[in-house]
């Protein structure tokens, strides 16, 4: 206790107010291990801010990955008497940690009303980052849309439980005006995620919705450059041979043939380039597009064995067993296109 706080007249105040106790079994380490991991799998790490209470695992991170927070927070550094204020900048700003100040980005999507901001932290809408400023200037919420489970949120210190936040009752610490309003924003975005049958956007040119498309809670598609919305947004896991992997599959027009991108690896995903995809090329309006994040990358990674066997023939089985896969579905042929050596699997896989 006493060799993580400051000395002084701050510590004996930290000492009074702040006493905690973390067993070993509620360390981070010890958390991460319960779910299959260790500190060193961890890409990014975002915290909701950066009070003396939510960064005692900073030491812990493995000091090639990266850390965000929002620029509101991390300039809380920079003020006089952070350690007052809860800011302990020796166990933030520690050697070779990478930081990165990150900003949400004005957002049309209508699933996340009334925020008018977030950011998409796969590129896939699996994971919203949402400011939610009142506890501290920076401090944000993330949502997880779960396939075939209600999205859930996490709230950092915006409340304390989830029955003071319905009462409409605020945490004692913070910027009250802005804990109310950020307190209004979640409350009524748990409001409308809780509204069964929550139909699907309109289509510019009057066309019904497809079957197959996802309601704005599901994957956050957005319109296309061309300003068309999609018919298709679909993001689910395929079984291939022995292993399940993730596709996204998108179509403005669900009768638009179909392609699958294979992307340059191993190791590189798809998923997190759709919207970057979009911008450069459009492809959604002209065909069903299957991005696909191939054994041992992106959301495929999460097998236990995902990285057993990467070689040319086993990616080009895999591409063979999904082409099938998509053919049968869609009850078509389909292009299958690729980048760098996934042009290579794609050529194969197409030759047989």
């Amino acid at each position: 206790m006493t060799a993580y706080f400051p000395g002084g007249v701050t510590g004996y105040l930290y000492d009074r107010l702040a006493r905690f106790d973390i067993g070993e079994d509620d360390t981070l380490t010890a958390q991460l291990a319960t779910l299959g991991y260790a500190p060193a799998d961890v890409g990014t790490a975002i915290l909701s801010h950066l009070h003396e209470d939510h960064i005692g695992g900073l030491p812990r991170a493995d000091r090639r990955r990266r850390c965000w927070c929002r620029p509101p927070e991390w300039a809380e550094l920079h003020r006089p008497g952070p350690e007052l204020r809860g800011f302990l900048r020796n166990h933030i700003q520690l050697p070779g940690l990478k930081w990165h100040q990150v900003s949400p980005e004005p957002t049309r999507d209508p699933a996340l009303a009334p925020f008018t901001e977030s950011l998409d932290v796969m590129g896939d809408g699996s994971l919203m980052l949402l400011p939610t400023p009142g506890h501290t200037a920076g401090s944000v919420s993330l949502l997880v849309r779960r396939v075939g489970s209600p999205p859930l949120l996490l709230a950092g210190d915006l409340t304390y439980g989830a029955e003071i936040l319905q009462r409409g009752q605020l945490p004692g610490v913070g910027d009250r005006r802005l804990l109310a309003e950020s307190s209004r924003k979640v409350l009524a975005l748990a409001a409308a995620a809780a509204r069964p049958g929550r139909a699907a956007r309109p289509r510019p040119d009057g066309r019904p919705a497809a079957a197959g498309q996802l309601t704005p809670g599901g994957c956050g598609g957005r319109p296309t450059p061309k300003g068309h919305d999609m018919d298709i947004d679909r993001r689910e896991p395929v079984q291939l041979g022995e292993r399940t992997q993730w596709i996204r599959i998108r179509a403005a027009n669900a009768r638009n043939p179909l392609l699958l991108l294979v992307q340059m690896g191993p190791g590189l995903p798809m998923i997190n380039e759709v919207q970057a995809f979009g911008r450069a090329l459009s492809l959604e309006d002209d065909f069903t597009v299957v991005y696909w994040d191939q054994r041992g990358c992106g959301r495929s990674l999460r097998s236990a064995d995902a990285t057993r066997e990467l070689s040319l023939e086993a990616m080009t089985g895999d591409t063979e067993r999904l082409l099938a896969l998509l053919c049968d579905r869609f009850d078509g042929p389909a292009v299958v296109a690729g980048f760098s050596m996934g042009a290579t699997i794609a050529a194969l896989a197409a030759a047989r």
